[in-house]
């Protein structure tokens, strides 16, 4: 009976860590996110049997929540840390099992407490989605008795969270992003998934959470590069360090002009930005701009650039982006990629 029990704590242990997959991704805007605070509370309540050994369970009752803040794991993932965290959780499931002499097998899943949370947040700013993985451990007591024997109990460790079929991995909770780096917030989400794992049962889900992000220091957030009062080769900008060259194409009026944070490849380097350089091996011309419709920023082909704390929201004129330079002289055009026409 002990090993019975003993291995069913070793089956949730090998669960929760089966739940944790790896990605990496861009995550676009998001990429400024340094943390975030974050609060989920999450229910399973239902009946069924299950698919590992045939149990019936007349209740399953799960709860858990979970307050604290995220850290940055890059690239575009967030998750938990454990110094600042506070939540709760209880788990209340009953299962039955009719054995051939005709006598009753019983196994119940029973407590309340936090022991431990390891939520995470991925962000995928290719298909503009985002996925959050809601995770509350529990303390618990599991009691069995087989064939109508004497009961035996053994305390260990629940984890309260949704899981796929046989129990391998998390229910994929998957949503659309705002179309501004903001808060996250999804309010009695409900789905069904499998609860009471490795005993999965699928049961009715209710999530809410609320996840505000901390933008920390972003090189595109910073408009002013103390540019040079007169023409330089290299300098270096004074709020970002990015490195800038100028090289002037001689007979014309254009410049050449290379500046280092929007090489592709860069760390925090803005993807549109990263594009329109790489069109013409790293540099851009000063008369040539890029537009980040997602992040609302304007780089300009001399370095310059103007976030959206500057441009408000842009127009939209036949599809396309119009928008200004910080003296309104003229009108720039952008298509839906951000592309200068």
């Amino acid at each position: 009976m002990d090993r019975l029990l003993k291995n069913i704590a070793l089956l949730f242990a090998v669960a929760i860590l089966s739940c944790l997959p790896a990605e990496a991704q861009s995550c676009g805007p998001w990429q400024s996110v340094t943390g975030w605070q974050v609060t989920f509370s999450m229910q399973a309540i239902g009946t069924g049997v299950d698919d590992f050994e045939g149990y019936t369970w007349t209740s399953i009752s799960e709860t858990g929540t979970f307050a604290g803040p995220f850290i940055a794991r890059p690239p575009c993932e967030w998750t938990w840390n454990t110094s600042n965290e506070s939540g709760s959780g209880s788990v209340n499931n009953q299962g039955t099992l009719t054995c051939s002499d005709g006598t009753t097998s019983t196994l119940s899943f029973v407590g309340s407490g936090f022991l431990s949370s390891t939520p995470r947040l991925t962000i995928d700013g290719t298909s503009n989605t985002y996925t959050f993985y809601p995770l509350v451990e529990v303390p618990d007591t599991a009691t069995s008795t087989i064939c109508g024997g004497p009961p035996s109990s053994n305390s260990g460790t629940f984890g309260v969270l949704p899981e796929t079929s046989v129990c391998t991995s998390f229910y994929p909770l998957t949503f659309s992003l705002p179309a501004q780096v903001g808060t996250l917030q999804q309010n009695n989400y409900s789905f069904t998934a499998l609860a009471n794992c490795p005993f999965g049962v699928s049961t009715p889900w209710t999530l809410s959470f609320t996840l505000t992000p901390t933008v920390g220091p972003s090189n595109n957030d910073i408009d002013d590069p103390c540019k040079p009062p007169a023409p330089v080769g290299s300098s270096i900008a004074c709020q970002n360090q990015s490195l800038r060259e100028d090289i002037p194409i001689v007979g014309t009026g254009f410049v050449l002009h290379y500046e280092s944070d929007r090489s592709p490849g860069v760390a925090g380097a803005d993807l549109v930005a990263a594009a329109d350089v790489a069109m013409i091996g790293g540099w851009t011309l000063n008369v040539h701009h890029a537009y980040d419709p997602s992040a609302n920023i304007l780089f300009l082909g001399d370095g310059e650039q103007r976030s959206g704390w500057q441009l408000a929201t842009a127009t939209m004129y036949n599809g396309n982006y119009l928008v200004t330079p910080k003296d309104g002289s003229e009108v720039y055009v952008f298509n839906t990629n951000g592309r200068h026409l």
